[in-house]
């Protein structure tokens, strides 16, 4: 998250490739997660999205209860920490939204935690 003046960052940062100019980006770059994708081996930082179709055969994601929904889509941030790499998992469901974060250290992924309550 960034906060914009003019079309400079005065907070936080920007992530990931924009096209447009800073104040009213147009496009923000994303890589698609193909089917069988193990989220342990996504660690260059940027923008993920994950389809409903493939969702069922990724791995190493957090524990979801599928039961009664229409998506199971998801996006993921991946972001450098300096000293690692953090996860924060978006589910796209409207139902029960929720997100999700989680770091890796050295070769040790921690485990998801929910971080909207939920």
């Amino acid at each position: 998250m960034a906060n914009l003046k003019n079309g400079t960052v005065v907070a936080g940062s920007i992530t990931g490739d924009l096209t447009g100019n800073a104040d009213t980006a147009t496009t923000i770059k994303y890589t698609e997660i193909v089917a069988s994708t193990n989220l342990n081996s996504l660690t260059t930082p940027g923008l993920y999205i994950c389809s409903n179709s493939n969702f069922g055969s990724i791995t190493n994601k957090p524990q979801i209860d599928t039961a009664n929904n229409t998506s199971n889509a998801f996006s993921l941030r991946v972001e450098s920490t300096g000293g690692g790499i953090r996860q924060i998992f978006y589910s796209a469901r409207t139902d029960i939204p929720f997100t999700c974060i989680r770091n890796l250290t050295g070769s040790t992924w921690t485990k998801w935690y929910n971080i909207t309550g939920v």
